[in-house]
């Protein structure tokens, strides 16, 4: 019905650098890519939402929840 649903939490504790996620990449369980993304803060209409989309080198960014529509 157009509608992805992640229930499993997702984590890289490996970030190589510090900045600001512009963009994200969606792969299936065997690491294979599905699609990339636009990726912005809460609200801001991005493809992809985060609640902070600034990182550090060495920090995690881990999604416990998400809900991918396609329009």
């Amino acid at each position: 019905n157009g509608i992805l649903t992640l229930a499993t939490p997702i984590e890289d504790s490996n970030l190589p650098d510090s900045g600001t996620i512009i963009w994200g990449r969606l792969m299936d369980g065997n690491e294979a890519w599905i699609a990339d993304l636009d990726v912005g803060a809460e609200g801001s209409g991005a493809a992809l939402e985060l609640a902070g989309v600034i990182v550090y080198q060495g920090g995690i960014v881990r999604i416990t929840a998400a809900v991918l529509t396609l329009a």
